[in-house]
């Protein structure tokens, strides 16, 4: 079977086919806006951070707030002086810590943080007494 695009004599792809899939994966990369960059000699890929943490603030009125964040430090303090900080806690400064942990993917600390926030008021106080 024939590739077509490829160079018979060194089984090398032709500049048609070269530029026909570098277009492929451009188009790709402005849908999704991350992940793969190429050049004519090489591909190179741009990976998203590889550890993410599930968070959970008290804020000054006693209420929880529960997110998560590549970089834990950077967001705290989001939280606590700017405005890049979520809504919620704005209006509750300031917000303390007092629960994280740390995840492999993006999904898996997903679900964790969805889990809590669905947890009744009762049940993330012994979660907390738990995890402390």
């Amino acid at each position: 079977m024939e590739r077509i695009g490829f160079d018979k004599n060194t089984n090398t792809p032709t500049e048609k086919e070269i530029r026909y899939y570098f277009g492929k994966f451009r188009t790709l990369e402005k849908r999704t806006a991350l992940s793969h960059t190429f050049s004519p000699a090489k591909k190179i890929i741009f990976m998203r951070s590889s550890a993410y943490y599930v968070y959970l603030l008290k804020c000054a009125d006693n209420t929880y707030y529960c997110g998560i964040t590549t970089d834990l430090d950077r967001r705290i303090k989001e939280h606590n002086t700017s405005s890049l900080g979520a809504k919620y806690t704005k209006g509750r400064r300031p917000v303390i810590l007092i629960y994280s942990k740390k995840y492999q993917t993006r999904s898996e600390a997903q679900k964790e943080e969805a889990r809590i926030k669905k947890l009744p008021r009762a049940n993330k106080d012994s979660f907390l007494d738990n995890n402390a």
